[in-house]
């Protein structure tokens, strides 16, 4: 079992329970976690009869016990808020709460 089919059968049995606010939570985040795409292996690490280790882009032969090798996604370069944007915010809202989500909405669409 990988951790995909493992956070799939938490999801499941988190379904069937009450709903208080930790399940809601746990809920919310397992669903997150499954709509990101797999990565794909960048590269396979095998090991050949003698315990010598060797790099391929493409898995070989089950014999050679081969591990996939993955890499982090490319970090984007963070994106704030022009002076503009923030008055915008500010003047669309009348109290610190609404404020804030504002900013925290507007964050999130310039950053997808």
């Amino acid at each position: 079992m990988n951790l995909r089919d493992a956070a799939q059968q938490a999801l499941e049995a988190l379904d069937g329970l009450s709903e208080p606010y930790y399940v809601l939570k746990a809920q919310d985040a397992l669903r997150a976690a499954l709509a990101q795409p797999e990565q794909e292996p960048v590269a396979w690490m095998h090991t050949n009869g003698v315990g010598h280790r060797y790099f391929r882009l493409k898995p070989q032969d089950k014999v050679f016990n081969p591990v996939p090798l993955y890499t982090a996604p490319p970090r984007r370069e963070w994106r704030g808020l022009t002076d503009k944007e923030i008055g915008d915010a500010f003047n669309a809202t009348n109290d610190y709460n609404a404020f804030a989500r504002a900013i925290e909405a507007a964050l999130k669409e310039k950053n997808k």
